[in-house]
Order: structure tokens, then C-alpha cells, then sequence
């Protein structure tokens, strides 16, 4: 499995396997989301969000609509967060920001929450806030693997070769059908 990293992630995972071996990846240019497997593009899309900050900007914006729009395409779509849903509903109380700054943001958490479970609804994606940074990288990494299981398991049944025709032993006496007698 080759993990394909968006070219515009600006703090990108670095993912390892259990042996603690750095896993394979590519950076390019993912016209949605942040994270997919290579072969799998038209398939999986991650998102991924690092703040609340960020998270109540795209609230906002257009043009995350119109990203959430394309995910729609996607069979598996996911917006990772690296953040709890405690953080969102904080916010923007738990920004470590001066008192005068905090009374100038309009978005509120319970805001940002409804958003983007309306969101989730609408544009058919999964929302898993992890918590943390770890959390959100180990999350991303089981559904890749994930993904790429299922796929290849897919894959792999649409080409299994069709059964042999057992041949017919000799002086083998023919099985009768029980006939349903109705009394």
C-alpha cells in the first residue's frame, strides 16, 4: 500500500507499521481531501482538520462546501479532526487568546457541531474527532488499511475461477427429491 499525501497538507502524518518502519507514501496534488491510497483516489478521501480554528473557518466558507460537494463522489469520505467534540463545543472560550479577541468571533461551537453534522447528513461523510494528533494519524492509518482490505477483497472475488464440475462416480444410485404428501 503506497498512502498518497495532498501536495497543500501543510503538517502531513508520517505513518508507521507495527514494526515501526516508516510506511510508503507519495506526495502530489489530490483534487479532494487530504489522504487516499494510490490506485484508490476515485475511492477514499480523508480530510483531515488540525484546530478548531480551522474547523470554524471552514464553517464559513464556500469553498469547503464546494469540497464537501466532491466527497459526495467518494464511496468512503471521512473528515478526521484532531481535536474532541468537547474542543468544538468549547470553542472559542478554550483559545488560548486574549478576552477581547474571543468577544470578536462569531462562530460558536454548538455552531461549528450542527454544521457539520448537517454537513455529515447532507454530503454523505464520516465525522471522527480523535482527540489528538496520534489519535487522529493511527485512525487515519486503520482506514487505509482498512480500505485497501476491503477493496482488495473485493477485487479478489469478482476473480475467482469458476467452481470444477465434479465428475459422476460409477454405480452411485441417483438421489430421489422426498415428495411433500399433504394429509
Amino acid at each position: 500500500m503506497k498512502i498518497i499525501v495532498d501536495s497543500r497538507e501543510k503538517h502531513p502524518f508520517i505513518f508507521y507499521n507495527k514494526f515501526g518502519d516508516q510506511i510508503e507514501y507519495q506526495v502530489k496534488k489530490l483534487d479532494t481531501g487530504d489522504y487516499s491510497i494510490e490506485g484508490y483516489e476515485h475511492l477514499l478521501c480523508i480530510e483531515r482538520k488540525e484546530s478548531t480554528t480551522e474547523l470554524a473557518g471552514n464553517c464559513i466558507s464556500k469553498r469547503f462546501v464546494r469540497e464537501l460537494e466532491r466527497m459526495q463522489k467518494y464511496k468512503y469520505a471521512y473528515v478526521i479532526l484532531e481535536f474532541s467534540f468537547d474542543d468544538i463545543l468549547g470553542y472559542p472560550q478554550n483559545l488560548k487568546l486574549p478576552p477581547w479577541i474571543k468577544r470578536k468571533i462569531k462562530v460558536s461551537g454548538n455552531f461549528i457541531l450542527t454544521r457539520m453534522c448537517q454537513w455529515s447528513l447532507d454530503y454523505d461523510f464520516q465525522i471522527l474527532a480523535c482527540g489528538n494528533r496520534q489519535k487522529a494519524q493511527d485512525i487515519t492509518l486503520m482506514i487505509l488499511n482498512k480500505v485497501m482490505e476491503l477493496e482488495q477483497e473485493k477485487n479478489n472475488n469478482h476473480v475467482r475461477k469458476p467452481r470444477a464440475k465434479r465428475p459422476k462416480q460409477a454405480n452411485q444410485p441417483k438421489k430421489r427429491r422426498a415428495k411433500n404428501k399433504t394429509v
